[in-house]
């Protein structure tokens, strides 16, 4: 009894210890990779949700014609 009990907690140990191998090795290609945004069109996100006003979009805007 006491084997059996002790076999099963050697096979979970083991399988926890597989998993965190697994995902340490190769989680990184499961996750998606990060969205980067250019300055206008963060700019023009910022203006959509109210977070800055038309003439500081429209700066911002200018200013990375020019740039």
């Amino acid at each position: 009894m006491i084997i059996m009990l002790l076999l099963w907690v050697v096979t979970l140990a083991g399988a926890v210890y597989l998993a965190r191998w697994a995902w340490e090795a190769y989680g990184h290609k499961l996750r998606l990779p990060k969205v980067e945004l250019d300055a206008l069109e963060l700019a023009k996100r910022r203006y959509a949700s109210g977070e800055i006003d038309r003439d500081e979009y429209l700066l911002i805007k200018q200013e990375l014609a020019g740039a």
